[in-house]
């Protein structure tokens, strides 16, 4: 093989993956049955190549599909193997059964990818910069989102909420931080840091050895939802680090706006872990790697569910964050 793309087909093994043509039904689906088919397809490499090894499943009521990938020297070699389960599909079971088969095609799928213009295997490739490896259009895209939140967030600072503050109860008059509000104040600062740790480990999704396969159709990683997640989750996690940062500025100046701000903010980061959560459920990959972290969203929904009531009812909160953006309003006390 030379530099360029190579398709491997197993056309055996896809004989008994087709669709059938008619996909709503209203009478049984006859298969073929009993079917146990092992299917071994061996390619010579040029060159001893760097394969990760594979192993996927699929099993239905109907049918076991199984592919393994593997490579060592100078072969690569796919080992499918299908087994019939039954001589029929029932109406009400067809769409389970359809998804079924796709999900088993998909995985037949296997393309050998060399970056044109490898002369040979004796001509060295030649290094990449750091500026051919950075995908700018989606660089460009992350500096205008960063420009417009950071608008959006010097509003925000200025930001006061309208009519007169409570007054502030005589057992808190002139305190610091305290109280729950303490542990309040540590998850605000973690909060930019943990977002920023999840942007970090994302970037490589976006450099263009990563975002090229998983966004071009007819690659083996190419799914119509990978644009559209890693966008959002791109969009969703700058804005969720500008608004964190802000809320940690306005926090320690104990500004009047700062329950309203953190409400938004918490509510924003949840809608957002179940919209990208609902997204990447329709991604095979992602489902196959297990799926999303319903789990934080659950710890999120908890934790708002516990704070939101506090910062809008605590008398500690009421006497802390009292200030205005030009300067401070004095709080007259109230009698014990």
């Amino acid at each position: 093989m030379r530099s360029g793309d190579a398709d491997v087909h197993v056309p055996d093994i896809n004989d008994y993956l087709r669709a059938p043509r008619e996909r709503v039904r209203s009478m049984p689906l006859g298969l073929k049955h009993p079917v146990e088919l092992t299917h071994i397809a061996e390619v010579r490499l040029d060159k001893s190549w760097t394969i990760e090894p594979e192993h996927t499943t699929v099993s239905d009521p109907a049918f076991d599909f199984e592919r393994q990938v593997g490579a060592e020297g100078h072969s690569l070699t796919l080992t499918d193997r299908f087994v019939s389960k039954a001589d029929h599909v029932g109406p009400a079971d067809a769409s389970r059964y359809l998804s079924n088969l796709q999900r088993a095609r998909d995985a037949t799928n296997y393309s050998i990818y060399a970056p044109v213009g490898a002369a040979d295997d004796e001509a060295p490739a030649r290094p990449t910069s750091l500026a051919e490896r950075i995908n700018w259009p989606i660089a460009m895209v992350a500096a205008l989102l960063l420009a417009g939140y950071g608008v959006l967030a010097t509003r925000l600072y200025r930001y006061d909420p309208p009519g007169p503050h409570p007054a502030a109860p005589h057992d808190f008059q002139g305190q610091s931080i305290g109280g729950w509000l303490v542990l309040a104040g540590i998850s605000f600062v973690l909060a930019p840091l943990r977002v920023g740790y999840l942007l970090a480990k994302q970037l490589p999704s976006y450099g263009l050895d990563t975002w090229g396969p998983l966004t071009t159709v007819g690659s083996t990683s190419y799914h119509a939802l990978w644009a559209p997640v890693l966008l959002f989750e791109l969009a969703a996690n700058l804005a969720l680090l500008v608004f964190a940062l802000l809320l940690v500025v306005l926090f320690f100046q104990r500004r009047r706006s700062v329950p309203a701000v953190y409400i938004g903010v918490a509510a924003a980061s949840i809608a957002v872990q179940l919209i990208d959560l609902l997204l990447s459920a329709g991604i095979p990959a992602v489902v196959k790697a297990g799926g999303g972290d319903w789990a934080a969203l659950a710890r999120s929904v908890v934790a708002f569910a516990i704070w939101v009531p506090y910062f809008r009812l605590s008398e500690r909160v009421q006497a802390t964050f009292v200030r205005r953006r030009r300067g401070s309003t004095a709080m007259s006390p109230v009698a014990g």
